[in-house]
């Protein structure tokens, strides 16, 4: 994504810096952690609460990015097999996601919960049920005994959130635009049904009906939907895509004048200051919140009265946030506007012994294979990538995708620079 950033010009805000000044982890009744901030002194009190099991669970952290970084190598992903030039070494392109896993040897890790893995590891149990679950409930809204552990290390790995001036959506936008392609809205892009029309004596076409009453021939099709919840009926073929269940949350947005949630309710004096601005949750004693986020202060604001400052607030939830709890939360602070959201967020990522298949039929390909594995922008691209390597090795040969005698020697990088290109042209 970074690199499709650059390519189009865009521009990527970070999180106001600041704004979380205290990271707290709280179980319903009391916090576990409420003072965490990245200073020598909070790092002191998390190894007081947690011992090595930091060190261990961080290695562990780095082993799977540094597994799952290799993607992004254009060795890896085009060196040839050396008893088969029709092939690289890796696999890619894949056409499961279960062999995109294989090849980055972290098969079991779909296979297990994060909390049974970690512990496996020498990790505490401690740590699993603290810092595991607050970090899969804040990005998957699944705790560390439900989440597997592919996932839940993804959840577990800190990074700085960012996002697109003007919205995420303009980066797929402008991809959309250089590629020429006829973009169909309303009636006439809502597909409603997909049927493999066999009279062809080299290969299947698939027509796609829409809900205008028509449709059109393609010589392939790319599902890049949410299966279950797209309505769409396959035809003619004993193909299945399968069809994820997915993890209900709502999101709820507070703009209010309080500069921190009310220290009454968390536990703190009436006169404390220094509640956590950023609050991540364990089950433990039902939290009515999964997490609660200061992501943005604004000054010198009218919106129905002068206001010095407001702040926004974003929390995540597995049921509806009522008035009167969100008022309890925020204490003496008012209310100033609130926006709230129910949506299917993420597939429940339950260990799993069969991840699916980037094709699914010939000439049909299913992005959201890789939804099962992992749900993210950058692994959603990652499987565009792959699918759209497999379109092209079909039509164009493996030359084409892989290169043929590429060079590869010490300067080559390992993080591919120019990874959307194709062959020896690809680092």
């Amino acid at each position: 994504m970074v690199q499709a950033l650059n390519t189009f010009n865009l521009s990527s805000t970070v999180r106001e810096p600041g704004i979380d000044n205290y990271l707290g982890i709280w179980n319903g009744k009391k916090f576990l952690v409420d003072d965490y901030d990245g200073s020598k002194w909070s790092l002191a009190n998390m190894y007081w609460r947690y011992g090595y099991s930091i060190a261990r669970a961080l290695a562990l952290i780095e082993k799977a990015i540094v597994a799952f970084s290799r993607i992004y190598s254009p060795q890896f992903l085009h060196n040839r097999a050396p008893k088969n030039t029709h092939a690289s070494k890796s696999g890619y392109p894949w056409v499961s996601v279960s062999e995109l896993v294989s090849s980055i040897k972290s098969e079991s890790l779909a296979k297990q919960t994060l909390r049974d893995y970690l512990i496996h590891e020498h990790v505490s149990k401690q740590f699993a049920e603290e810092i595991g679950a607050a970090a899969t409930r804040g990005n998957y809204a699944q705790d560390a005994d439900q989440i597997h552990a592919f996932a839940g290390l993804v959840s577990m790995a800190a990074s700085e959130t960012a996002s697109i001036q003007g919205g995420n959506s303009k980066l797929f936008e402008h991809m959309l635009e250089q590629s020429g392609a006829v973009v169909r809205r309303g009636r006439e892009g809502d597909v409603t049904g997909i049927m493999k029309v066999s009279a062809y004596q080299s290969a299947p076409r698939w027509w796609v009906g829409t809900r205008d009453g028509y449709g059109q021939e393609f010589d392939a099709v790319i599902i890049a939907a949410p299966w279950l919840e797209s309505g769409i009926t396959l035809l003619n073929t004993e193909a299945v895509v399968p069809a994820y269940e997915y993890q209900n949350m709502h999101v709820t947005v507070v703009v209010t004048d309080a500069a921190q949630p009310d220290p009454v309710y968390f536990g703190y004096p009436d006169s404390y200051k220094d509640v956590p601005r950023t609050i991540l949750t364990t089950p433990t004693e039902h939290p009515t919140f999964l997490s609660l986020a200061y992501v943005q202060t604004m000054e010198n604001v009218v919106y129905g009265q002068a206001w010095k400052k407001l702040h926004v607030v974003k929390l995540f939830s597995h049921a509806r946030m009522e008035r009167d709890e969100l008022q309890r939360i925020f204490g003496h602070g008012k209310i100033v506007w609130t926006y709230e959201k129910e949506w299917a967020a993420f597939p429940k990522l339950t260990p799993t012994n069969t991840l699916g298949f980037f094709v699914v039929d010939e000439g049909m390909y299913n992005i959201n294979a890789m939804e099962r594995l992992v749900s993210t922008m950058e692994t959603s691209i990652v499987a565009a990538k792959n699918v759209a390597a497999l379109l092209l090795q079909r039509w164009l040969g493996t030359r084409m995708v892989l290169g043929y005698h590429c060079k590869w020697d010490e300067g080559t990088p390992l993080v591919a620079t120019k990874w959307a290109g194709w062959g020896c042209l690809s680092s």
